[in-house]
């Protein structure tokens, strides 16, 4: 495991910021490179019980501006697009740092061309800037240059999918600011068509998945009847979304099968989640008809069995925080992850808890949760079922509590972190147990001691995981983003 994890050896000992969480808390400031990184990850422009989202959107712009290495940002922007297919917090991050006075004008440029592969990222980097700067106008001259170039390459269809026409900066706007070139005469007329928002601009009628299901003249039959004669063609995340409207015949099921193989790549024990999420195929599949559940559990149940987390044959301690701030979606993240962390790790010895302000044995559940383990939509509810969030927690007095009464190899906490009891010494100071800490609401400062070997990871839609064993060292992670520019 060690090997594979790489942990870091313990060092000198080190002095670190101590901060206010936000409920009057005293934590550890996060390492700036990894709180960039976490916030990043997770970043979602909306409310939650802890954060407003004006409030997360600052909390990742300072996030930006503390760290300073410009290469470890321009590639962080890199692999959260390229890698990870997470769309917003790249842009923030290309977008801010295009308007810093020693910016790296030709990465910066570089960096464009590389995440801008879509319209929307381009409405959205003129949209921040309109937030932060007052106007779109105030981008600096090059970055505008970069933005139109990447403009310039988008297809007709791409141009038609993505008009934004209900956004606060349309497409319409980008060609009234950048005033990109058509590469023909057929752009030429498409771009006067976007921006007088004529009918030459749309799809052509009868050709997407979400305009057919949308119709209501169009009758389920005859929607059912498209989708089944449309279905090899419509692309794997539309599938995915709109998988109940998919009619479960053998046909269907089998080409439905075929294009979840293809979307749930690994390579080399890894997961490339950029195409599809494989937390959106659960999501599809809880919501389907027992056919489609079948398809779908067997799909995800053989994508997990070819990932290789690096922590088979170990004595693992899994945590679930229940307490109340961990209620709704929170809880649900939890499953998501539990869903596919607990296959991964069937064949070592599992040992698993929840805790508010004390520790509650739950492995009465393990041997059920064992019989589960190739039925993941299954995994997915009973988790919801057994862990019912209610009350107060003390975070660093259960994993202390969990590590000396098993002395795991490996212990994985789900828990907000910021709802913790401030009970004297409570910081996770003394543990030299790997500690795998899955965070649903990241607030740039922690309960742990950062010289530990902690694994600090944050995600709303559970992405990150996978990349547990590259976090594990992050020194050596951020080399290689870095790597990436």
């Amino acid at each position: 495991m060690k090997n594979r994890f790489n942990l870091n050896p313990k060092g000198t000992q080190v002095t670190h910021k101590m901060v206010t969480n936000p409920e009057g808390g005293i934590v550890y400031e996060e390492n700036i490179s990894r709180n960039l990184f976490l916030q990043a990850s997770a970043f979602k422009l909306r409310n939650s019980f802890y954060w407003s989202a004006e409030d997360r959107l600052k909390s990742l712009e300072t996030a930006i501006d503390n760290e300073k290495d410009f290469a470890y940002k321009i590639g962080l922007a890199n692999f959260l697009s390229n890698y990870l297919g997470i769309r917003l917090s790249p842009v923030i991050i290309a977008t801010r740092l295009a308007s810093e006075i020693y910016a790296d004008k030709p990465r910066v440029t570089a960096l464009v061309a590389k995440i801008m592969d879509r319209p929307d990222k381009i409405t959205n980097a003129i949209a921040y800037a309109q937030y932060s700067k007052g106007s779109g106008k105030e981008l600096p001259p090059y970055y505008k240059r970069a933005l139109r170039d990447a403009f310039e390459k988008y297809d007709p269809y791409t141009l038609r999918k993505f008009r934004l026409r209900r956004r606060k900066v349309k497409t319409s706007d980008v060609i009234k600011l950048l005033h990109p070139k058509p590469r023909n005469l057929e752009l030429s007329r498409l771009y006067k068509a976007i921006i007088e928002n004529s009918k030459e601009a749309s799809i052509e009628k009868g050709t997407v998945i979400t305009e057919v299901l949308s119709d209501n003249k169009i009758t389920t039959e005859k929607k059912q009847e498209w989708i089944s004669s449309n279905l090899e063609n419509i692309p794997i995340n539309a599938t995915v979304r709109n998988m109940k409207s998919v009619d479960s015949t053998d046909k269907n099921l089998n080409i439905l099968y075929n294009k979840l193989k293809r979307g749930l790549r690994v390579e080399n024990g890894f997961p490339v989640v950029k195409v599809l999420n494989p937390f959106d195929v659960l999501t599809a599949g809880v919501n389907s008809d027992a056919k489609k559940m079948a398809v779908t559990n067997k799909a995800l149940s053989e994508f997990v069995n070819q990932v290789d987390l690096g922590v088979n044959n170990l004595k693992i301690a899994f945590l679930v925080d229940v307490s109340g701030s961990m209620g709704g979606s929170n809880i649900e993240t939890v499953a998501k992850y539990f869903s596919f962390l607990f296959p991964m790790m069937k064949n070592s010895t599992i040992r698993l808890y929840s805790f508010d302000t004390s520790v509650h044995d739950m492995n009465k559940f393990v041997e059920l949760y064992k019989s589960n383990a190739d039925n993941l939509i299954n995994l997915y509810n009973l988790v919801q079922r057994d862990f019912r969030p209610s009350g107060g927690t003390a975070l660093a007095d259960a994993i202390r509590a969990v590590d000396l009464h098993d002395k795991p190899d490996l212990i994985i906490v789900f828990s907000d972190e910021v709802s913790w009891a401030d009970s004297g010494d409570s910081f996770v100071k003394h543990i030299d147990t790997p500690v795998i800490a899955i965070n649903p609401v990241p607030s740039g400062a922690t309960v742990f001691n950062p010289t530990k070997p902690v694994i600090k990871m944050s995600s709303v839609d559970a992405k990150i995981f996978y990349y547990i064993p590259i976090l594990a060292n992050f020194d050596k992670f951020k080399a290689w983003i870095k790597s990436l520019v």
